[in-house]
């Protein structure tokens, strides 16, 4: 396990991974292969779909729908690596061989997990036959409470036998805890599992009211935020210091203290975390078809030119801005951009009849640019944050998601706390950049230069 966690420390280096606090955007796509599962959290984002049989979106795909998502993936949006989901993607009957699939295609594969069927031995052992890089496991309380949490008795102890099969086979895993209110007498515990089985990252996600949580949250299960800072911030350090990359997802940053907002990652802040997805992508895969067995797959070659029309309905209402940014590039008045990344060649050339309407700033790329709005686009879409009165107080507030509605609503304002520094900022990564973050083997090739890994290996 590499060393280091404090801000201190710029990288770190093993064999295997780097801790860094270098900022590129991801390349990692991501797939729900349908929502069935063998648990039902209270929380999951899904949990109508899982219950529903008869859903669309509830059964699996088959092999050749899986297989043909992952080639778009690799060769229309140039991603690497991939999150695979259910559901429970671990029961997937086709699973070891899109496995396969993915990684002799050239797309890391990763399986978001509740464990539960890899508690088996020679089952687990399949997965690391197959070509599974890591599994991304989900820890969401301890012993009872989190049976009662994912609704089956026993599945904390299957968790546990898994994890050990996992250990003993040498498969990495990084980790996800959502914050909701029974979990939060359990953080400490969990702090101390990641640590014993050597998580290489720690995600703690706050209770989203997103997809099917917006009509089945219930307010007394959304923990008080200033108690969650509290608990959080021990946790933090207690993993930084064994090296591990820790994580808060969909949180203000007001919630923790000055010296723990680097952990913080909103939707602006997910564009530089490799092991979050990358945005373009996102705009194809949350549509219906690409999560429902039955359906064909949508074209995606003037997806963006149309996206834009229909998501600024707003600024046309306002103006016709919306028609000049749109003929910009075509007229050669487009704004002067930052260069891209190689790797996003091919997403650039989607991009080609689209000016994003978000601030203008010479130090980002097109891309980048492009990948801000969707940013701030899905998140006024869904209008399932808010900034509050006191949030326009905040130096902060351009770069962060706000609170849920109904936190504000069942608790008021008192957890808004302002930020105050000498100016406002608008740079996503103001904080984050002072973190460090895991980056694979796999990664370094086109993550950094060759002088840099120079540097870090001779540190």
């Amino acid at each position: 396990m590499a060393s280091g966690g404090g801000q201190s420390n710029r990288s770190s280096f093993t064999s295997s991974y780097i801790l860094s606090t270098k900022r590129l955007p991801t390349r990692r796509a991501v797939m729900w292969l349908g929502q069935t599962c063998n648990l039902s959290c209270y929380f999951c984002y899904f949990a109508s779909r899982i219950a529903d049989k008869t859903h669309p979106e509830h059964p699996f795909f088959t092999l050749d729908k899986a297989k043909e998502m992952c080639r778009i993936f690799v060769e229309e949006y140039g991603c690497n690596s991939i999150d695979i989901q259910g559901g429970e993607p671990t029961i997937y009957p086709h699973i070891f061989e899109l496995i396969q699939y993915c990684s002799e295609i050239g797309l890391k594969p990763t399986l978001i997990t509740n464990l539960v069927a890899l508690s088996k031995f020679e089952y687990a052992e399949k997965f690391k036959k197959a070509g599974i890089y890591d599994f991304l496991v989900s820890l969401h309380g301890i012993g009872e409470n989190y049976d009662k949490i994912v609704g089956k008795k026993g599945a904390f102890q299957k968790q546990m036998k898994a994890l050990e099969n996992l250990k003993t086979l040498e498969i990495p895993i990084r980790v996800n805890a959502v914050l909701s209110n029974e979990v939060i007498q359990d953080l400490e515990a969990l702090t101390d599992l990641a640590i014993k089985f050597g998580a290489r990252a720690v995600n703690f996600l706050g209770y989203n009211n997103s997809g099917d949580q917006k009509k089945l949250r219930n307010t007394h299960q959304i923990p008080y935020y200033d108690i969650l800072g509290q608990k959080l911030m021990p946790c933090i350090d207690k993993l930084e210091d064994k090296g591990m990359e820790v994580n808060l997802r969909f949180l203000p940053f007001c919630v923790v203290g000055e010296k723990y907002r680097k952990n913080i990652y909103n939707s602006l802040q997910s564009i530089y975390d490799i092991h979050e997805w990358e945005h373009s992508l996102r705009l194809w895969t949350d549509r219906g078809a690409q999560r429902q067995a039955k359906a064909d797959l949508e074209p995606r070659s003037t997806k963006y030119f149309l996206t834009r029309i229909k998501i600024g309905r707003a600024f046309r209402l306002k103006s016709f801005q919306w028609l000049k940014r749109t003929i910009m590039p075509f007229i050669g008045f487009a704004p002067k951009y930052a260069p891209i990344q190689s790797y996003q060649d091919k997403i650039l050339k989607k991009l080609r009849f689209y000016t994003p309407f978000c601030e203008f700033n010479s130090h980002l790329s097109k891309v980048e640019h492009f990948y801000k709005e969707q940013s701030k686009v899905f998140k006024d879409l869904t209008q399932e944050k808010v900034h509050p009165k006191k949030c326009q107080e905040c130096s902060v507030k351009a770069i962060c998601d706000g609170f849920h509605c109904d936190f504000i609503e069942e608790f008021g304002v008192s957890s808004v706390k302002p930020i105050k520094l000498d100016d406002n900022v608008v740079d996503p990564t103001f904080y984050s950049k002072n973190q460090l973050k895991v980056i694979e083997h796999q990664e370094w090739e086109w993550y950094f230069t060759e002088q840099e890994l120079k540097e870090i290996k001779n540190a």
